[in-house]
């Protein structure tokens, strides 16, 4: 565990966050869906935290929005 870090928190962020970088890149949420193998549905429940994504979905969906991780979770 990293020290200091509240995963559940970061989590809820990411989540958060994910829509706003998904729309910034003009990418649909059937789109980000498609890359990552989920439905749409999936992908606006992770966004709006009404669904927890697992560490690897989380990972899959920044992967496809080329985001890093490490500066995600503030890793140098």
């Amino acid at each position: 565990m990293i020290k200091g870090v509240n995963f559940l928190k970061v989590q809820n962020e990411i989540q958060s966050m994910i829509g706003d970088i998904r729309r910034a890149k003009k990418m649909t949420q059937e789109e980000l869906g498609h890359i990552v193998s989920l439905e749409t549905k999936s992908i606006s429940d992770i966004e709006t935290n009404r669904r927890k994504a697992s560490a690897l979905t989380l990972i899959k969906i920044l992967y496809a929005l080329d985001i890093d991780i490490k500066k995600v979770l503030g890793i140098k």
